[in-house]
């Protein structure tokens, strides 16, 4: 993988991962370990769960828009000269495509930190667990492990961009969210990544 240097501008890190992985503890404790904006697509899309039980909107219409806001706001994030960690499941090349045109519209370097579990049973049992603590604004979120495993069929195999050959990725680390608490692996992902926190919210 590609080491940072100092002085190339603005950081953009995208989490990748499927639900209830670890994906977002592990975007979190990168955001307090960094102190860099994290934007997370979820925000978005948990205030639209009111509008579409209103408007009956397509849950698909509703997601795209989540997914506008988040790039926007990382945009601004970017202009300002910040770096920033996205938080989504990334299934799809194309989002990766479009957070890459985004940073090279602002001079910003790209890295993707994609979160995976080999112990299955404890990814099962966080996903139970937060389905029981999700507030009704969530419920757009898979909330059984048969629903996670039919969507991640629904992918047909496009959520493994990152490792098909489909993409060259210059920054591109794995991490297993079972081997160490979100603190933890986001330390070590800053390391890996040869990243600190700066006021100015730049790479060094």
């Amino acid at each position: 993988m590609q080491g940072l240097q100092s002085g190339e501008g603005p950081l953009l890190i995208l989490l990748k991962g499927h639900p209830a992985v670890g994906k977002s503890a592990v975007a979190l404790a990168l955001a307090q370990l960094l102190r860099w904006p994290l934007v997370d697509k979820d925000d978005a899309r948990d205030c639209f769960e009111g509008i579409a039980e209103l408007a009956e909107v397509p849950p698909g219409i509703l997601n795209s828009l989540a997914y506008k806001i988040m790039f926007r706001t990382a945009s601004k994030q970017l202009l300002a000269g910040n770096s920033a960690i996205v938080d989504c499941p990334l299934s799809r090349i194309s989002l990766y495509q479009e957070a890459s045109v985004l940073a090279d519209k602002h001079r910003a370097q790209v890295a993707v930190v994609e979160c995976v579990t080999h112990q299955c049973h404890e990814w099962q049992q966080r996903l139970e667990a937060r389905t029981l603590s999700d507030s009704a604004d969530q419920a757009h979120k898979p909330c059984s492990w048969k629903a996670v495993q039919t969507l991640i069929a629904g992918y047909q195999g496009a959520c493994d961009w990152t490792n098909d050959g489909s993409c060259k990725l210059s920054r591109h680390l794995v991490i297993d969210t079972s081997q160490g608490s979100p603190q933890e692996l986001a330390a070590s992902a800053a390391h890996c990544l040869g990243i600190f926190a700066k006021p100015s919210g730049g790479v060094a």
